[in-house]
Order: C-alpha cells, then structure tokens, then sequence
C-alpha cells in the first residue's frame, strides 16, 4: 500500500507543477500580448504627435512608415478603381463609383461631367443618323457631303494700353550758363 500511497503523492504533486505550469505560461503570454498592445498605442501616440517634426533619433523610422502610408493610400485607390468603387471626401466612406451622396456622412459626391458626345449627322435623303466621316449613308447608301470645319476660335487682341496723361509741371527754365570748372593749381 505504501507504493500506491508513493505514486498518488507523485501524480497529485505532478498534477500541480503541470497546472501551474499552464496557469504562469498562460499569464505570461497574456502579458506579453498587453505589452505589444501597449507598444503600438504609444507607437501610434507619438507617431501622431511627431510626424511633422521628429526627434532626430525616429526621423528614419517615421520616414518609413510615412512612405509605407502613402504606399498603402496608393494601392488603395488602385483597388478601389479596379472595383469600380469611389471614396468620399469627406469621410472616406469607400462607396459605389455612381453614388451621389455618401452613405455614411452624406455628403453629396462630385460628379464628373459627362464626355461631349460628337455632333450628330444626319443622311439628308432618308435621315438616318450617320458618323462624321461617313462618306455615305449606311441605310440609303445617299453619298454624303463632308461636314463643314469648324473654325478655330479667333484669338482676343490684345490690350491697348492706357495713354498715360502727360506731367502738368513742365520746368520751363533751365540753367543758362553753366558752372566753369576751377582747376587750381598751387605755385611754390
């Protein structure tokens, strides 16, 4: 019986060196990951405070992640255009490209200006419309005379300056005689 008695002492005493052994484990990996979560925050602090002007020691450091954000903000819009998709400027809400107010802030989205559609020709025959450079109708096969140039806007002239009004004060008189010269020469 003292053998069992032994091995019941030797599991109960390894049961507990294997449970503190996972409860000290479990709270030094936990305190690490607080420390890493710490460490960015106060990262994330000083970069936010500093960027604009670094202390020399970090300069390069946030050298670097300024390039890492601007290569970031790049892909980005890369993505975003691949998809079809906009941002807001205003929020930065990510939304369709065809969105006219943002669905988070709404704020009305800039439009671009729809391309100038080319002037429409028509066949003077049958009146079907016809490209520019169509020589003859596709419909009516009309021959079609060319469009008319369209003549290039005449420059503006340029201004005339204005006249500058003469001085009203003219001097009239003027000195007559004028001043001799004065060599002197001293005699010993």
């Amino acid at each position: 019986m003292a053998f069992f008695d032994e091995l019941k002492g030797r599991v109960t005493q390894g049961t507990k060196n294997l449970a503190d052994t996972t409860r000290l484990s479990a709270a030094i990996v936990e305190n690490k990951r607080k420390i890493e979560k710490l460490y960015s925050a106060l990262g994330q602090a000083y970069y936010a405070a500093c960027k604009d002007d670094p202390a020399p020691e970090t300069a390069e450091l946030i050298a670097e992640l300024n390039g890492l954000f601007e290569a970031v903000e790049q892909a980005e819009n890369e993505l975003r255009q691949v998809r079809g998709r906009g941002k807001c400027p205003n929020c930065g809400t990510e939304l369709a490209s065809n969105a006219l107010y943002c669905p988070n802030c709404g704020f009305k989205q800039p439009q671009p200006e729809p391309p100038a559609q080319p002037a429409k020709r028509f066949c003077p025959e049958c009146g079907n419309a016809v490209s520019q450079e169509a020589r003859f109708c596709n419909v009516c096969g009309t021959p079609l005379t060319p469009p008319a140039p369209v003549p290039a806007p005449e420059p503006d002239p340029a201004p005339i300056p204005e006249e500058v009004p003469a001085p009203s004060f003219i001097p009239t008189e003027t000195p007559s005689d004028p001043v001799p010269e004065t060599n002197t020469v001293e005699n010993e």
